[in-house]
């Protein structure tokens, strides 16, 4: 899943999640390369774990891994 796809996926799915009845059927769309949802806190929790992944050598979009921070609305 590219980049682009994965993060407007996590905002679709915050809002989904957050109650929000027109971000459902985005949600659903975006998730078709999605093996994987891992929700954190925030923003910083995210990019601590994107890191950790890059500097491991994984590649989370390749793998089908979203990264979700819940407090971003």
């Amino acid at each position: 899943m590219p980049m682009d796809d994965t993060r407007r996926f996590s905002r679709a799915a915050v809002e989904w999640a957050a109650g929000s009845t027109h971000a459902a059927p985005a949600a659903r769309k975006l998730a078709v390369g999605v093996r994987m949802v891992v929700l954190v806190e925030g923003v910083s929790d995210q990019a601590a774990l994107e890191a950790l992944a890059a500097r491991r050598g994984r590649d989370l979009d390749a793998e089908g891994i979203a990264i979700v921070p819940l407090g971003v609305r």
